[in-house]
């Protein structure tokens, strides 16, 4: 059977952008002590470049950026974000997308008193996408994202972020 001229191939690479929210929880008494806290908030932007293998499967890779600055005690500053990542997305009445995220990140965060630490382990998540083609299909093959990503958790620390952004679709 062939395709018909009207039917169009679906999307194979996205980027998006998106804000993340980040945490970081500290469980070892000698790293709190270094830190001044045992809780730390920070923010920064991330980018993602995904390539989908099969159709509900994606290969994705993240890079962090624009930090925010730590100016207090408890804030701190993410000095590199780097992630990569297996995407299986799934469709909710072809309304919304729901996308988990398993795989890998690097990252290195500083303390407003100038401590620092990296975080490189497995990585895990969840995202919900709305495509905005489901108001009309004249649209931009654009999506709301929204979801949550624990970058790193072993006994002694754990970072997270909730994050929100837009993605883009398209094919080469």
């Amino acid at each position: 059977a062939s395709q018909s001229t009207d039917e169009e191939e679906p999307p194979n690479l996205y980027v998006a952008i998106d804000r993340a929210e980040a945490k970081i929880d500290l469980s070892d008494d000698g790293i709190e002590e270094r830190f001044g806290t045992d809780e730390l908030d920070g923010g920064f932007y991330r980018g993602r470049l995904g390539w989908r293998l099969i159709p509900g499967i994606a290969v994705e890779g993240v890079i962090g950026f624009a930090p925010d600055k730590a100016k207090a005690v408890d804030e701190f500053e993410m000095k590199k974000f780097y992630g990569a990542y297996i995407a299986p997305t799934g469709t909710v009445l072809d309304v919304l997308e729901i996308s988990a995220r398993f795989g890998y990140s690097w990252s290195s965060a500083e303390a407003e008193n100038g401590a620092e630490k990296s975080f490189s382990g497995v990585s895990y998540g969840a995202e919900l996408l709305f495509p905005i083609r489901v108001i009309s299909k004249s649209l931009p093959n654009l999506r709301l994202t929204a979801g949550g990503t624990v970058f790193y958790q072993d006994r002694d620390a754990r970072t997270m972020a909730w994050h929100y952004g837009l993605r883009y679709d398209f094919r080469i």
